[in-house]
């Protein structure tokens, strides 16, 4: 990869801020204990525990089902790193659209059995990216600004092998990195999309948003949204699943204006 986009430090940045993503997000940790299950899955297997054909196929049956989800799960894993990552170099002055030639180049690169098992196709990576970009805060630019203008300078020397180096420790840093939450994430592309007047990526968003929180405005804004929907195309699943958010909106909050109002312009 390095030998392809040595020319883009755009693509070389996202590739850097997507493994740094794992270890701010507790990857790493969680990889290590997938990998053990998995190797103990495997290893079971080679036991002979029973002569039954019917046992042993029963077993390998529920393996599968194990491997299948832990395979899942490092798949989704690759999607998180991407998002955060798209965010750390928009908060460092990259390009995000020219780093996406990092996910292209994954896209045309001769596939591993390994990779390919454990992390998602590159096309599909490259469409969550884009949309995470897509929905990137806008205010983020001139924060990654700042930051890099109140930061220290990361002072390095070359390693003993004279070609590595190594970057010393700061100290008295007292501004550490959080990545955003799964409410703070979804919040902000949900409400976003609205904004934007992307009611069918609003409508998942807010959807998701609703059963992470059962905030009273998430099921209040999905009723807008399913309303918009409903209007733009006449399909009863979209009025009905707005008056749904709408009454368990009031059952959260039943006093709020925006509620009250929302229930009397769908004549409830």
């Amino acid at each position: 990869m390095y030998d392809s986009l040595y020319n883009n430090e755009d693509a070389l940045a996202f590739v850097m801020a997507h493994e740094l993503s794992h270890l701010l997000l507790g990857h790493s940790q969680r990889t290590a204990e997938i990998n053990k299950k998995l190797n103990d899955i495997v290893n079971a297997q080679k036991v002979v525990n029973d002569n039954s054909a019917a046992y042993n196929l029963a077993n390998s049956t529920a393996s599968m089902v194990y491997i299948k989800k832990y395979y899942n799960e490092l798949k989704m894993m690759e999607f998180m790193a991407d998002a955060e990552a798209c965010t750390l170099i928009i908060k460092a002055g990259y390009s995000p659209s020219k780093a996406m030639e990092a996910l292209n180049f994954l896209d045309i690169a001769p596939q591993i059995k390994y990779f390919i098992a454990t992390h998602p196709l590159a096309k599909e990576r490259l469409e969550s990216a884009n949309q995470n970009i897509y929905y990137a805060n806008p205010n983020w630019v001139e924060e990654g600004k700042l930051n890099i203008y109140n930061s220290p300078v990361l002072t390095c020397k070359k390693s003993s092998d004279r070609v590595s180096i190594v970057i010393n420790k700061v100290e008295n840093f007292n501004k550490i990195y959080e990545p955003e939450n799964i409410v703070q994430r979804l919040s902000r592309i949900a409400y976003a999309s609205y904004i934007k007047g992307n009611m069918n990526d609003a409508s998942k968003y807010f959807k998701k948003l609703a059963d992470a929180t059962d905030d009273y405005r998430a099921y209040l804004y999905l009723s807008y949204t399913e309303e918009q929907l409903f209007k733009q195309t006449n399909a009863k699943k979209h009025e009905k699943l707005a008056v749904k958010s709408i009454l368990k909106a009031k059952e959260l909050n039943p006093n709020e204006l925006n509620v009250q109002k929302q229930l009397k312009d769908l004549d409830l």
